[in-house]
Formats: C-alpha cells, structure tokens, sequence
C-alpha cells in the first residue's frame, strides 16, 4: 500500500455551506465523501445560527471564516477553494466569500476562491426581507456561478429570476442546471430509497464536480515549457574522406 504520509496535501478544497438543517443533519457526510473521491479536501465548517439576528449571524460568518477557516486552510497548503451552498447555505456562501475578501486585503495571497455552486438556494426570511437585501447577498458572492434550482424554488432563484438578473447587471458569469420536480431538501433530508431522490443526488454531484473541476484547471498557473539546452560550444566539423 502507498504510504500515505508522503502523498502532498491537496492543493483543492471544496466548502459546503449547509442549510438550516445544520451540519450533522441529512447527508452532508455522504456528499462531502462524493466530492473527496475527486481528490479535493472538502471542509463542513458549522455555521449554525445561535445569533439573535441575521446580521449577528452574518458577521460571525465573516468572523469565523477570517480568523479560523481560511488561516487553516492556509496551513493544509489550499490553494483553491470553491463553495457549495445548499439551500439557505447561499447565505452563508455569500458571507464567507466576504470574508475572504478581507482575507486577502490582510495581505494574504491564498487560498483563492474559484466559483460558488448554488444547490436550490432560498433567499428567505427571516434573513432576507426584501430584493434589495437578495441583491446584496448575490453581490457578495464569488463568481462563476452555478445555480442549480428546483421547479418548486422561490421564483428569484430559477433561470431569469432575480439572482439571475443581478448576475447580469454585475456581469458577473452564471449557469444553471434544473431539478424538475423534485422537492428542495433532497440533499441533506431526501429519502435514499426515492430513485428520483438518488438520480437528484447524483446528479447534484456530478455538475458540481464538473464545475469546480473547470475552475480549479483554469485558475492553475501554466507550467512553464522547459528551456532545451544550448551548446555554446561549435560543432567541429567532421573530417575530409580521404
């Protein structure tokens, strides 16, 4: 067997931005194994709300990811990072790609966020009241962007909706993959022996891997063309035949 201890840190990593569920709810362990077998780091911070308002919960996010997340990431050697969002997660994707904003204005050069994957996203209160404070959240988080809703998600979050609309005024890149009919949920509480619950899961799996596999190759530097070597040195010219 390969010994493990001599295999380099990986230089991806993958967030995932629970829902309201919380994080050891449904199957976030389930879908943080799916996305490790591409061979990323994927990290469930718990960003459960105890704060008595939206904006303390906002800020703690901030907080968290500024003075712990992204300094530990830094320390397993990530070099990049995405962000899944589940449900009302897209807050928390929203926020946390706020504070590495900050991350970087401290001085810090890694780890960079390459995309935010959006897996039915709720943009709902108590948190959200209005479309300008929809607007804000969307606004703040790290693009390109991968929306993936269902056909019974809010209307400001399917294709041509409010999320979409600011994506477009910001110019900011944004595609969307559809569920159909089955219900919001399905990733953290879906019901496994459901095949249209299975079929969902799995294909939440597959375009998010796709996803964020595009953006990690892209953001990688080129590697440089090695130099061929040059001799200096004169070729000395092959005898007269005789």
């Amino acid at each position: 067997l390969e010994d493990q201890r001599f295999q380099l840190p990986p230089a991806n990593c993958v967030v995932i931005a629970h829902d309201e569920s919380g994080l050891l709810t449904g199957h976030c362990r389930q879908l943080a194994d799916a996305l490790a077998l591409q061979g990323w780091l994927v990290v469930i911070p718990d960003y459960s709300s105890k704060s008595p308002t939206s904006k303390a919960w906002f800020e703690a996010i901030d907080s968290y990811t500024v003075d712990f997340l992204l300094p530990w990431l830094e320390v397993q050697q990530v070099e990049r990072m995405g962000i899944l969002g589940i449900g009302s997660g897209c807050l928390i994707a929203a926020n946390c790609a706020s504070g590495h904003v900050r991350h970087l204005q401290g001085g810090a050069t890694f780890p960079t966020i390459v995309g935010t994957a959006l897996a039915y996203p709720k943009f709902r209160r108590p948190h959200i009241l209005n479309d300008a404070e929809l607007q804000k959240m969307v606004a703040l988080m790290a693009d390109p962007l991968l929306v993936m809703p269902c056909s019974r998600s809010q209307r400001q979050s399917q294709r041509h909706g409010l999320l979409h609309l600011e994506c477009d005024l910001l110019k900011r890149y944004v595609e969307f993959i559809d569920f159909g009919e089955v219900a919001e949920g399905f990733l953290t509480d879906g019901d496994l022996e459901d095949e249209e619950v299975v079929n969902a899961v799995g294909w939440t799996v597959e375009a998010s891997s796709a996803f964020f596999h595009r953006n990690f190759s892209v953001s990688q530097p080129e590697e440089e063309a090695p130099e061929e070597e040059q001799n200096d040195e004169e070729d000395e010219p092959e005898p007269d035949a005789d």
